[in-house]
């Protein structure tokens, strides 16, 4: 487990086998989400990433209430103190096989998505980037320039609500001055591109 600040948020991430056995610190809500999980490892993804929340929340929050995370009617994690939205704070969790990586900030948008690597169809690319996106990508993330785009632009979504559902050339990545931006439907995102391991890449986006 490690987290650090990127920006105006707080990330950490984790494996899977730093989860307590024991899950006593669910919040009631958070009790009943978990019994829709029939899978043991998306019950076990999903218990780290409220696991991971609270225990960014005890590093950065000057709150001493516990936190629950409570989806909003859209699907969108919320903040919850004493039964009651933060509606300042935003919260960003993403799990991909053993790894799950959680993000906080106040007071803006805030996405984050972690990929294992697996193959990919060459098809992808075309709906993923353009030209000098995919350009772009093979300076930044040679060894997988599609993967890297991919955690990029799923955490631009994330941001702005939306998930993948909008097309993904919606959100373009340009450079400008050393950094990754992404920019599009009236939106004008950081991006910060990492590399959990030589097997997971990361990204977190904000406003």
């Amino acid at each position: 487990m490690r987290w650090e600040r990127l920006g105006p948020a707080w990330v950490l991430w984790l494996e899977l086998d730093e989860l307590p056995q024991e899950a006593e610190w669910l919040s009631e809500a958070e009790r009943e989400l978990a019994g829709r999980y029939g899978h043991p490892r998306r019950l076990r993804q999903f218990l780290a990433g409220r696991w991971a929340v609270r225990r960014l929340w005890r590093e950065v929050a000057e709150l001493e209430e516990p936190v629950e995370v409570i989806p909003d009617p859209q699907g969108r994690p919320l903040l919850y103190v004493s039964g009651e939205a933060l509606m300042d704070w935003a919260v960003s969790i993403a799990h991909s096989g053993s790894r799950v990586l959680v993000a906080l900030r106040q007071g803006g948008r805030l996405g984050v998505d972690v990929e294992g690597q697996r193959p990919r169809s060459g098809a992808l690319v075309s709906r993923l980037l353009d030209a000098e996106e995919w350009e772009l990508m093979q300076r930044w993330a040679p060894e997988e320039p599609i993967l890297a785009a991919w955690v990029l632009k799923e955490a631009g979504f994330k941001a702005l609500g939306s998930g993948l559902r909008a097309p993904l050339r919606n959100l373009r990545l340009v450079e400008e001055g050393g950094r990754l931006l992404l920019q599009g439907v009236g939106a004008r995102l950081q991006a910060h591109l990492m590399r959990m391991d030589p097997a997971f890449w990361a990204a977190v986006a904000w406003d």
